[in-house]
């Protein structure tokens, strides 16, 4: 049956193209079957001449006989088809002007929609590069108490859900902060790095291009676990030249010899694309005791089988066990299973799906724009389709005939449309913020392509609907109020152009509402930059603090330089450091933010003192443990009370009470749009940390003083690599470019909708205007004044504007509320935005109508009347 089937369908192609040889083959079958025919009858008796003449009669008519069986070759429609294409490309050759107002009305649509469709695609719909990628997912721990929530789990529960746990092939563990500086050949380099359980590639189903990945038993023993190291392959490339001995070959991370193991593929890019490293993750049995450490990654892979709700259902059973097992540290406790995608790109979904709604609105308005513009052509040709239909053509066949003008314009729109779109996404590429997950997955890809030819043939379809439609309507009943299907067009057409301007309009607000928030310090005039210190070559806390010191006073001595101070983790710098504390007297717990910085930090960044003392010089190990907390954490738990000489300390089991020196005014940690905890403060003289960040206030512009600064750091260790250096204005920039982005493409989506409703207004009122001229002439000749035919247009305008903007408003309320967590102070329903655009709208209107209006009223009535 198979093989019966591709034979037919290479006839049926042979037949299409090798016409000439099918029409030949037919012509010879025929000549056969009669030559046949008449041989038989001739053998009855009849004459030669007879013979011949009754077999043609009994054949029946050669002419309907070869057209059926051209018809059984499928290829009839297929050549009709072809030839009303042909004839719709010369039409357009015959109006340029139409053809060039619609291609390019068409490829703008399909370039939108395929630039903003790629982002979509290449982000939140294309798989991980994973084997079964949809069965990975992301756990974490859930402290209900608190109101924390996060894809981060505590090693001690990691180690119970992977003994006790039944849904799971496997889970897998990764620390994901742990910075090494590669030293010993080329130039200092800061690698982006993770420890890991062995059982993270397993769980993945990953493996290395060359060499191999450590094991369990590696990873158990601290010796081997602070010895071997597997690559990325970005770093194997870039740092090694891709030299496949780099496996066995000693390097130095953090002034310590690692064994290079492994490389892993180009894909591999957990926990995310920055990581170059990793390193067996071992925690000591103590750390697993006290079980307050949530900072750690967890992926597992669900069996096959199970669903995600099942594996929910399981895991909150295990942790009701762990919180009876341990109330001290898993009271109230949970878990979190979210995918593995979901998880990753939950922080962009919904701007990218507002994206997605806003270019296919705007797709839309294009369609109705170009179907407008054909139902006025259509118009025009009404006697041509007349006469057409008076000499056979059928209604089906007249309809198809506005398909296939439309295909030409598709096809154009479509190759010119993605063409714009490879460029543009070459030019936005770069724009995105670094912080936007699975950038480099964003490309052309194959569904990306068929998805805009797909969108290009349903356009053409659609916007030939319309003057079938009419012509059909004409055939029928006569001229019909073609007006009136314009004039609900255009009403379609400004709704729509009004709910992308009101969501324009709310997210330009609420940008300007953002930008204007205080971040709680002073950014102008402030270098910021990273560095991660060695501990292998500083030793412990007592080294790596005294270290950093030598460092802020070289730093201090740089001609410009007025004030240095280092924190762990930069204000807006993408990091985040936070666990619970609890203070002396008082039940509830607080989940804060966490820094340990020098006492000059809060003069770099001119963060005010409210109450107390910062820190000082004798604010070291061998003195009282001393701290500093926000005033937004002082008021939520002192209220009025003064907290200095208070206490508070981290819940852990043997953390150390810390007395409160001071309080400082409140930072915005993780940008402007974005305060979730408040913050407490360590000397990091007492909480040493590894990973810091230096801010510099400077006299002047802070980017020239980069060189001086590097210099005077490596004058005290010429090892220590600097990275991510950048005014903090910059950094606070940083924050606000994913907002931007999303806030400036919806704003030209909706000045695109803006304009296509503009000229489709245009043409619908000039329309109208030329359908009342003779009524204009005759209101003039009678003693009509023109400014009351200029009006009479007008009022036509507004009318549609009136419609237009009421049904546009109804959409608008209804569908705001869906942007929800994007707005910052501006509500759904903002009163300004909306009589903005009501006004916009109402100048654009009486614009787009005035021409035709004052040329209307400009009419000579004996000149109209003689014409008409």
């Amino acid at each position: 049956m198979v093989r019966e089937f591709w034979n037919d369908i290479r006839y049926r192609v042979r037949a299409l193209v090798r016409r000439d040889d099918a029409e030949g083959a037919l012509n010879a079958e025929i000549d056969d079957h009669l030559a046949r025919q008449a041989e038989s009858l001739e053998r009855a008796g009849w004459s030669p001449e007879d013979a011949r003449r009754q077999a043609r009669l009994t054949f029946g008519g050669l002419e309907g006989i070869k057209e059926h069986t051209r018809e059984a070759w499928g290829i009839v429609v297929l050549e009709s088809t072809m030839q009303d294409i042909q004839y719709g490309i010369r039409q357009l050759r015959r109006n340029p002007a139409f053809a060039c107002s619609g291609i390019l009305v068409l490829a703008l649509g399909i370039a939108a929609i395929t630039v903003v469709f790629s982002l979509v695609y290449g982000v939140l719909l294309r798989d991980l590069p994973y084997d079964h990628s949809d069965r990975l997912v992301t756990l974490g721990s859930a402290r209900r108490e608190i109101g924390f929530q996060a894809a981060y789990a505590g090693a001690a529960d990691y180690f119970d859900w992977r003994e006790q746990q039944q849904v799971f092939d496997d889970l897998g563990l990764t620390r994901p902060v742990a910075n090494f500086n590669l030293t010993g050949s080329g130039e200092p380099e800061r690698l982006q790095g993770a420890r890991a359980t062995a059982s993270v590639f397993s769980t993945l189903r990953v493996r290395p291009v060359i060499g191999r990945v450590y094991t369990e038993e590696e990873q158990l023993d601290p010796g081997r676990a602070s010895s071997i190291v597997v690559l990325s392959h970005g770093l194997w490339q870039r740092r090694f030249g891709g030299d496949p001995s780099v496996v066995g070959r000693t390097i130095l991370l953090n002034g310590s010899p690692y064994q290079v193991v492994g490389v892993m593929g180009a894909d591999f890019q957990y926990p995310d694309r920055d990581f170059e490293v990793w390193t067996p993750l071992y925690i000591p049995p103590d750390q697993l005791r006290e079980r307050g450490d949530y900072s750690y990654l967890c992926v597992a892979r669900v069996k096959a089988g199970v669903t995600l709700e099942q594996a929910r259902a399981h895991m909150n059973i295990l942790a009701a066990n762990l919180a009876r097992a341990y109330p001290r540290t898993n009271r109230g406790s949970g878990v979190f299973v979210e995918p593995m995608l979901n998880d990753m790109t939950g922080s962009v979904r919904q701007a990218l799906l507002l994206l997605l709604a806003a270019v296919g609105i705007l797709f839309l308005v294009g369609c109705v724009n170009l179907a407008n513009l054909l139902l006025a052509r259509a118009t025009n040709r009404a006697q041509e389709f007349s006469l057409r239909a008076s000499l056979g053509a059928t209604r089906s066949r007249l309809a198809r005939q506005f398909f296939a003008e439309a295909i030409p314009l598709a096809v154009a729109g479509a190759c010119l449309g993605i063409v714009s779109a490879h460029w543009l996404l070459r030019l936005l590429i770069p724009l995105l913020p670094a912080s936007m997950p699975r950038v480099g997955e964003i490309g052309m890809h194959g569904p990306v392509l068929a998805a805009s030819v797909a969108l290009s043939v349903g356009a053409a379809f659609l916007i030939s609907l319309a003057p079938a439609a009419q012509i059909h309507s004409h055939l029928e009943r006569g001229p019909g109020p073609v007006g009136r299907a314009r004039g609900l067009f255009i009403v379609v057409e400004i709704a729509c152009t009004v709910l992308l301007l009101v969501t324009a309009g709310l997210l330009m607000r609420s940008f300007a509402q953002v930008r204007s928030t205080d971040p709680g310090f002073h950014p102008a005039e402030v270098l910021s930059l990273q560095l991660a210190v060695s501990r292998a070559k500083y030793g412990d806390d007592g080294g790596v603090a005294r270290y950093l010191e030598r460092l802020i006073d070289r730093v201090r001595t740089v001609p410009g330089v007025e004030t240095v101070g280092i924190v762990n983790r930069l204000p807006m710098g993408g990091q985040m450091q936070a666990g619970v504390i609890q203070f002396e007297g008082k039940d509830a717990r607080f989940n804060t933010d966490w820094r340990s910085v020098s006492a000059d930090y809060f003069r770099a960044l001119d963060v005010p003192l409210l109450v107390g003392r910062t820190f000082n010089e004798s604010d070291t190990p061998d003195h009282t443990s001393v701290g500093l907390i926000d005033e937004r954490l002082a008021r939520d738990v002192f209220a009025a009370e003064n907290p200095v000489g208070k206490r508070f300390k981290i819940d852990f089991p043997r953390a150390p009470w810390v007395e409160i020196v001071g309080v400082v005014g409140h930072v915005r940690q993780e940008g402007l749009d974005s305060d979730p905890r408040p913050q407490v403060y360590w000397p990091h003289q007492q909480r040493a940390q590894d990973r810091m960040a230096m801010v510099v206030r400077t006299t002047t512009d802070p980017s020239s003083f980069t060189a001086p600064i590097r210099a005077a750091i490596h004058e005290v260790d010429p090892d220590q690599p600097l990275y991510d250096v950048r005014p903090m204005s910059a950094v606070l920039e940083r924050t606000l470019r994913s907002q931007w982005i999303n806030t400036l493409l919806i704003g030209v989506f909706a000045a695109l909708a803006l304009m296509l409703a503009s000229v489709g207004l245009y043409g619908v009122v000039s329309y109208v205007t030329a359908q009342r001229r003779r009524e204009f002439a005759i209101r003039l000749a009678v003693g009509a004044k023109a400014s009351d035919v200029l009006a009479l247009v007008l009022k036509q305008g507004l009318w549609f504007a009136f419609v237009g903007l009421a049904l546009g408003l109804m959409l608008s309320a209804v569908s705001t509320r869906a942007l929800g967590t994007m707005l910052h102070g501006v509500t759904a329903w903002d009163t300004w935005t909306y009589l903005l655009v009501c006004g916009l709208m109402i100048v654009v209107v009486l614009a787009a109508s005035f021409i035709p209006a004052w040329q209307a009223s400009r009419l000579d009535p004996k000149v109209a009347l003689q014409q008409q």
